[in-house]
C-alpha cells in the first residue's frame, strides 16, 4: 500500500487499485495485547497475565513453569472504505497512530474543500 496526494495505491500479487483519499475512511482505537514474544522497545506494558491463570486471573501456582506475560498497549488503525478496503494495523507505539489519523482526516477535509 501506498499513500500519494489524492490517491491511495494497493498492489496484492498481480491486481492493483487506485481509491481516492476521499473515500478512505481511517479509525484509531487502543487495544490490549498480550505480547508472547519480545515487547518492542516504543511499546508501554500496562499488566502482566499468565499463561496458566485461575479464574479470577491470578498465577496457577499448580504449574511450575508459570511466567508472567506482559499486556502491551498498542494502537490500531482501521483503513477501510465503501470499494472494499479493509486493513487492520497494529502499532507498538499509539502516539504517532493516532497522530496519523489525526493529520489524514485534516487533510481530507483540505482536499474536500478544493
Amino acid at each position: 500500500m501506498q499513500l500519494f496526494p489524492q490517491f491511495l495505491f494497493i498492489e496484492k500479487d498481480d491486481d492493483f487499485a487506485l481509491i481516492d483519499l476521499l473515500d478512505v475512511e481511517i479509525d484509531f482505537n487502543l487495544t490490549n495485547f498480550i505480547e508472547t514474544e519480545r515487547v518492542p522497545s516504543d511499546a508501554e506494558v500496562i499488566d502482566h497475565t499468565w499463561p496458566k491463570s485461575n479464574k479470577d486471573g491470578s498465577r496457577d501456582k499448580r504449574f511450575a513453569d508459570n511466567y508472567q506475560i506482559p499486556v502491551v498497549q498498542y494502537g490500531e488503525l482501521h483503513l477501510s472504505s465503501k470499494s472494499g478496503l479493509n486493513e487492520v494495523y497494529m502499532l507498538s507505539n499509539p502516539e504517532p497512530a493516532f497522530g496519523f489519523k489525526k493529520m489524514f482526516d485534516e487533510y481530507k477535509a483540505v482536499l474536500a474543500s478544493s
